[in-house]
């Protein structure tokens, strides 16, 4: 998912605005080598994907509607290459394993901000290695 000399582009999704808001500001260092974009639903983030095509998509497990197993599982099977990270607050057994099923990482929240930005530059390094 090479972008001709772009940086890699990672969205973030999460129903909560304040978890998307917190995420915005512990990563904004991470802006000058991330594409980044932010959605707060899953039809949101699915619009973004199929026209921005992201390297990276990290997701909530829990949000109405369409949740981010389902998310992730999509984005799975439209753009295998993308690394798919999902964070979550709350155990739930069937959406846990749904979930873990097409997440390359799982995080409990809340999850540090060096854990996710190393999670996200050691697979973007091993891909271009």
């Amino acid at each position: 998912m090479e972008h001709q000399g772009d940086r890699p582009r990672v969205l973030f999704v999460d129903d909560d605005g304040s978890m998307l808001g917190g995420l915005r500001v512990a990563l904004r260092r991470q802006a000058k080598t991330w594409d980044m974009r932010f959605a707060q639903n899953a039809s949101e983030a699915l619009a973004s994907v199929r026209s921005w095509t992201p390297d990276v998509v990290v997701s909530d497990m829990r949000m109405p509607g369409v949740d981010g197993a389902e998310l992730l599982r999509v984005v799975a099977e439209e753009f295998p290459d993308a690394l798919r990270i999902a964070l979550s607050g709350q155990a739930d057994g069937d959406l846990n394993r749904r979930g873990e099923a097409v997440a390359h990482y799982w995080f409990d929240k809340p999850c540090g901000r060096e854990r996710l930005i190393e999670a996200i530059e050691g697979w973007l390094a091993d891909r271009t290695s």
